[in-house]
């Protein structure tokens, strides 16, 4: 279950988060990690700076405590943070990255374009290779989530950057739209991913659905390579 930027107010602890991620899976399927994807933050401030649910991440701290208590209730804890990469938040961002990671154990890094918040400017290979320098994070603990969108693609670099994205991470999801936009059907955006090769562990296709659609899915090719469902309230 991911996230987003804000945590529901019906959620009122995370025994609720576990229930809600729980009632999403059939109870005949016992081999299935269930796990709650929740945004840490981004620039380097944590996600209570926004969020004043009392589950928002304020720092690592919190964040112990809540992988603590998911793993008693048999959900993984896994933070994102929102990449920005601007020369002034960076030294921060960074900092929060491994944070994360050290706390977790993983930690997932979600692309989104966004001209005024990102990079000063489109990454380069040598700017991508140059923040995981300075992260200094084996790529065990890295998975990369991003839209495999081609508008969003060129904001990011086009397909070199995204490979040296790639090849700094073990793991990636990709978010594939049901025709919410001609550039975002599934067959459109996983022709952009073969283009940009693969990291060295799964890569898990995100159907954004409608709920009465997703068996439609589950019993495509598309979800041949693994599938994740993020679960929205509502249809």
């Amino acid at each position: 279950m991911w996230n987003g930027s804000a945590i529901g107010a019906r959620y009122h602890s995370l025994a609720d988060i576990a229930r809600a991620v729980q009632a999403l899976v059939p109870a005949s399927w016992t081999d299935v990690g269930l796990e709650w994807l929740v945004k840490a933050g981004e620039g380097g401030d944590w996600q209570s700076r926004w969020d004043t649910h009392p589950l928002a991440v304020s720092g690592p701290a919190r964040l112990a405590e809540l992988v603590a208590e998911g793993e008693q209730l048999g959900v993984r804890v896994v933070p994102y943070v929102v990449v920005r990469g601007r020369a002034d938040w960076l030294g921060a961002e960074l900092e929060q990255v491994a944070a994360c990671a050290r706390v977790a154990e993983r930690v997932v890094l979600n692309l989104e374009p966004g001209a005024q918040f990102y990079f000063n400017g489109v990454p380069s290979v040598e700017w991508v290779n140059a923040y995981f320098d300075r992260l200094g994070l084996g790529s065990s603990k890295l998975e990369l989530c991003a839209i495999p969108r081609t508008l969003a693609a060129s904001y990011l670099g086009g397909p070199a950057v995204m490979q040296a994205w790639l090849a700094h991470a073990s793991r990636a999801s990709w978010e594939c739209y049901d025709a919410a936009a001609a550039d975002l059907s599934p067959d459109r955006a996983l022709q952009l991913v073969e283009q940009w090769g693969a990291p060295p562990g799964p890569q898990y296709r995100i159907p954004v659905v409608q709920r009465s659609r997703v068996s439609a899915w589950c019993d495509s090719e598309l979800a041949g390579g693994g599938m994740e469902v993020w679960h929205l309230d509502g249809d």
